[in-house]
């Protein structure tokens, strides 16, 4: 059984790639970054899970906001940014924390086959 979704390649290259380097900036000398993709009944889903700190609390409502940033380096455009290239692909691009790091989930919508 195959699946396909409807996706832009470079945009979802972009996004995952903000993801990680933001999971790499994040996540201690022996931590872990970890990619699962799950298909549901109506589309896809692209977990980036790391095992950093996590956001903060107070942090949490802003992480898609443009310029934001809890980091000394970047633009803080990475993750606003990634919700806009996910959102025009016909998905979502949300955080999930979970008490061991940090998730951010693309659900995507499933494409013609």
């Amino acid at each position: 059984m195959s699946a396909h979704a409807a996706v832009d390649a470079k945009h979802l290259t972009q996004v995952l790639t903000n993801l990680i380097l933001n999971a790499l900036a994040a996540v201690p000398e022996r931590g872990t970054i970890d990619l699962h993709l799950v298909r549901n009944g109506s589309g896809f889903t692209i977990d980036v899970h790391d095992t950093g700190p996590g956001v903060p609390p107070e942090s949490r409502e802003h992480l898609f906001e443009p310029f934001y940033s809890t980091r000394d380096e970047g633009s803080g455009l990475g993750l606003a940014v990634s919700r806009e290239l996910v959102n025009n692909m016909g998905g979502t691009l949300e955080y999930r924390g979970d008490g061991t790091g940090t998730t951010f989930a693309i659900h995507l919508p499933a494409g013609e086959s």
